[in-house]
């Protein structure tokens, strides 16, 4: 038997009062998109809140290695269980070279960066169950390597040999943990043809199998996620599609599939999990970012929805946009646009699991000297805190475009969404944003 039960909440309901703004809508309290409503839940009422999800960040923390490093090619970020921030960068000088700096909770300064391998680049940075920050790179021999730190970035072991061999250039790595096992994938040239390619480790011992060739043209970036006690998940683009495919044997074994990205010119793929399991990918087409979802039942992926604004900004790269979701299934999306002529870094965000998303926001600050902002680093607290890395281009000598010796600082900005319930509600209330970009309220109703 269902009792209604009736909720009175007057005027505009402050959703996130410390994240921002959000636009208004009027909401049915309770009521599925199609007014339908679900099972265990009965209606309360209407209300009027307000709708857009917008972040308000912090001022930006600036790691200023014009003097130490020379012009950095790429950055990578991973967040541990503490909300501490880890960055990884490549600093090309005369040889490429692999650095860490660590931004602890609630510090406004970097640690002093740590030179993790002298002759490297293409970073990729991941923190496993153990609390591992787990470094991966290419060598200048043209090796995928490894390091890890168990003291919080201070101290890294000696290279870990994940792809000995010369005989291919080898680019982008990506990385994934789990269960104390760390699958490391690239992007592997020979003769001019590019292939994905897979390796599986374990820790503490740091020994890695023989690595996987997937055997598929890789035309550019791919990523890499490993679900708990679950398969592992990779993305990349093939003539211009996207391409999935996932291993349940610890990574032996794939499985291929296409997304439906509609068309031949996507590219520059992301990845992540949301909370229940779900797969999430975003991809670029033709300056736009694009959004699909794949439940842990299901065995196609949702229709592709739009993540950026029609206008005034261009999804331009360079570098594939970042994907995020916290354990609140609030999905962020970062990305480098165009906006005139120059380059800014922009995210968005999706309080309903990545069916629908608000306004882009630029949460870079710009001064007259700047140039570029390019290739932004995303990662999410465990207290839903989202972090921001991009490297700044300043303007020495007329237009500066990446990459240049301009290219020597990064910067850093973090906000939260904070806690959408209204005061008073049910503590089983359950908030999200529909397709219409209005939100809807959920509760259980006593039976």
């Amino acid at each position: 038997m269902r009792c209604k039960q009736r909720l009175r909440l007057a005027g505009i309901v402050a959703l996130s009062a410390a994240a921002g703004t959000l636009a208004a809508g009027t909401v049915g309290l309770g009521m599925d998109a199609d007014n339908s409503f679900p099972v265990g839940m009965t209606e309360v009422g209407t209300t009027e809140v307000r709708a857009d999800p917008s972040l308000r960040f912090a001022p930006q923390i600036r790691l200023d290695l014009r003097a130490a490093a020379g012009m950095i090619e790429s950055i990578a970020a991973a967040a541990d269980s503490e909300g501490n921030l880890y960055v990884a960068w490549c600093a090309a000088d005369e040889v490429p070279g692999i650095w860490c700096a660590r931004l602890s909770r609630g510090e406004r300064s970097f640690s002093a960066p740590v030179a993790v391998s002298d002759e490297a680049r293409d970073p990729a940075l991941v923190i496993d169950d153990e609390g591992r920050l787990i470094l991966a790179y290419v060598s200048n021999d043209s090796l995928i390597e490894a390091v890890v730190s168990e003291d919080g970035g201070n101290h890294f072991s000696e290279p870990l040999q994940i792809e000995g061999a010369r005989s291919s250039k080898k680019e982008h790595p990506a990385l994934a943990a789990s269960e104390g096992q760390v699958y490391v994938a690239w992007r592997d040239l020979v003769d001019g043809e590019a292939t994905v390619m897979v390796a599986r480790g374990s820790l503490p011992n740091g020994l890695f199998q023989r690595p996987v060739g997937l055997g598929w043209n890789a035309d550019e970036y791919g990523s890499l996620v490993a679900s708990p006690q679950g398969p592992v998940h990779l993305v990349w683009e093939t003539n211009g599609r996207i391409r999935h495919t996932s291993s349940r044997d610890g990574g032996r074994t794939f499985i291929a599939t296409l997304l439906p990205s509609e068309g031949t010119d996507a590219g520059q793929p992301d990845i992540a999990l949301s909370p229940d399991g779900s797969l999430l990918v975003c991809w670029n087409r033709d300056g736009t970012i694009f959004l699909s979802r794949r439940s842990p039942n299901s065995a196609s992926f949702s229709a592709p929805v739009r993540v950026s604004d029609e206008a005034p900004s261009l999804a331009a790269g360079p570098g594939p946009a970042q994907l995020a979701a916290d354990e609140e299934d609030r999905v962020f999306v970062a990305w480098t646009s165009l906006w005139g002529t120059d380059r800014d870094i922009t995210i968005d965000c999706s309080l309903d699991g990545g069916l629908s998303f608000g306004t882009d926001q630029r949460p870079g600050e710009r001064s007259q000297n700047l140039a570029d902002q390019v290739l932004p680093a995303l990662a999410v607290g465990p207290d839903g805190m989202v972090y921001v890395a991009w490297i700044d281009c300043s303007r020495a000598e007329g237009q500066c475009t990446y990459p240049t010796a301009s290219c020597h600082e990064i910067c850093l900005t973090y906000a939260a969404l904070g806690d959408t319930t209204p005061p008073g509600a049910p503590a089983d209330l359950r908030v999200y944003q529909k397709t219409d970009h209005s939100i809807a309220l959920r509760w259980i109703a006593p039976g």
